[in-house]
């Protein structure tokens, strides 16, 4: 492993695990890490977005990049929904000047989950432009959070602290960490996790399941830091790592970890444990019948039952040919509009004609009543003077 990628790996715990103030580290190091700030934004609990103007289409539950978003912390406050990076980015660049390469930065995180349930980051990618330790995502204190499909290049891929039964399955970990501390009931399985200091590292947890990944060329590929207990490590593939699995720390309880049918090859050492600040000791730790050839990695969604919110299906953008029979559909229904139109003005004025030349027939026909009546009335007149007249 390269000298620079140790002093990441050592950057990165003391960011996370020993937080110094910012007088004794400058003690230290006379040019600490450069902080690189981030905008804050929100999905919030109502569902909106804040501010509107990022780059994310909502549909019903599912939220949608349409763009990249750099040096944001974007953090989820509702429940149920989906983010989906649908191909797009969220990660860290240089505003202004160029960095210095010898001042170290640290930001982020991208992705903040807290008080959370029900879950799914899906194909975002995480890109570092900047050396530094980077958090891509922080969940805390939530369940059933789903980490699928995604590939983060920071530092540290995600962050999982006081949550259970949550997934992180089908990602593509590259000189980036997974890490897990103070949790329990989760599964770890058909990662890809390669040339990181730290692959996979726990902390204080419990029946942590890691399962199905492929750890490559990793300083450690599994690292336990402090106790842990009730943890699988079954049917993985440790490859080319200085150490596949290393358990540390002043307590260790790896006895109660399970360790079986993983494939070993090419590491340095294959399992280590080791007390006192890196004196070995054996307590019998081993693989249970480890694997001859390499397990499969390969990861299919239908693996796992993902929660039942996932119905809308990413939007797509309308294609030539589907412009060109919304277009039609509109003519056709326009044109059918107009002849109902004129059909109904025809009738209409049929029947005026008609009501018309009822009235003006009924009315010559009085008419022509009162003139023989009246007709009649003279001839009987002028019939009546004459006989009195023959008197």
């Amino acid at each position: 492993m390269t000298v620079k990628r140790k002093f990441l790996g050592l950057l990165f715990i003391m960011i996370l695990l020993l937080p110094l103030s910012i007088a004794n580290f400058a003690t230290a190091n006379p040019t600490p890490p450069q902080f690189i700030p981030m905008t804050k934004a929100y999905i919030q609990s109502n569902g909106t977005i804040e501010p509107p103007t990022l780059p994310i289409e909502k549909v019903d539950n599912h939220y949608f990049l349409t763009g990249d978003i750099f040096n944001y912390t974007i953090e989820i406050q509702c429940d149920d929904i989906i983010f989906d990076g649908n191909g797009y980015s969220v990660g860290f660049r240089q505003n202004g000047e160029i960095p210095d390469p010898y001042i170290s930065k640290y930001g982020g995180p991208a992705l903040e989950i807290k008080d959370r349930t029900n879950i799914i980051i899906r194909n975002v990618t995480f890109p570092n432009n900047i050396a530094g330790a980077f958090k891509a995502i922080r969940i805390t204190n939530s369940s059933n959070i789903f980490v699928v499909e995604n590939t983060a290049y920071t530092s540290l891929g995600v962050w999982m602290e006081y949550s259970n039964n949550c997934r992180v399955i089908g990602n593509n970990f590259q000189d980036s960490t997974v890490a897990f501390r103070n949790s329990s009931y989760v599964t770890i399985a058909y990662n890809n996790v390669s040339a990181s200091y730290m692959g996979i590292s726990l902390w204080w947890n419990k029946n942590i399941n890691i399962t199905r990944n492929e750890l490559t060329a990793n300083e450690h590929g599994i690292i336990v830091l402090n106790p842990s207990e009730s943890n699988n490590i079954v049917e993985n593939n440790f490859l080319d790592n200085d150490v596949g699995i290393e358990y540390s720390g002043a307590e260790n309880l790896s006895a109660t970890d399970t360790i079986r049918n993983n494939y070993w090859n090419g590491n340095g050492v294959d399992i280590q444990n080791i007390r006192d600040y890196g004196l070995p000791y054996d307590v019998g730790v081993a693989d249970q019948g480890a694997l001859s050839s390499p397990a499969s990695t390969a990861f299919e969604v239908s693996l796992f039952a993902l929660p039942s919110f996932q119905v809308t299906p990413s939007p797509t953008p309308a294609t030539d040919s589907t412009l060109v029979s919304l277009t039609l559909l509109g003519v056709i229904t326009v044109l059918v509009i107009v002849i109902i139109c004129l059909l109904l003005y025809r009738k209409n004025k049929l029947m005026s004609t008609y009501k018309h030349n009822k009235i003006a027939s009924t009315s010559i026909l009085k008419n022509r009543q009162g003139t023989l009546k009246e007709k009649r009335s003279q001839a009987i007149r002028y019939i009546s003077t004459y006989l009195f007249r023959q008197r």
